[in-house]
């Protein structure tokens, strides 16, 4: 964060989807960092509700339970390993799949 208060930055956008779990991480570094306060925008949370939203008004949410499946650009075992660390859950057992984009 050091660059972007050298640069006088008020604002940052969370835009990966890893950034919203180092958010209190972020916040608390900011606090010291940003003296006159650092906004942080998170992209997930406005797509997510904004879906919601859309599924909702065209009648397309589901009733019953939902499905997981994980999509990613590194190895699927290592992603399965932080994945679990992270959310605090095991998610080795589900269905993770390597994409290329």
């Amino acid at each position: 964060l050091e660059p972007l208060a050298e640069a006088g930055v008020d604002a940052v956008v969370l835009g990966c989807t890893h950034y919203p779990l180092l958010r209190p991480v972020i916040e608390t570094v900011g606090a010291r960092m940003f003296p006159s306060g650092l906004t942080l925008a998170d992209g997930a949370e406005a797509t997510a509700a904004e879906l919601a939203t859309l599924l909702t008004e065209r009648e397309l949410r589901g009733a019953g339970p939902g499905g997981l499946e994980m999509l990613v650009t590194d190895l699927p075992d290592r992603f399965a390993e932080v994945a679990s660390r992270f959310l605090g859950e095991d998610v080795e057992g589900l269905a993770v799949k390597q994409v290329d984009l």
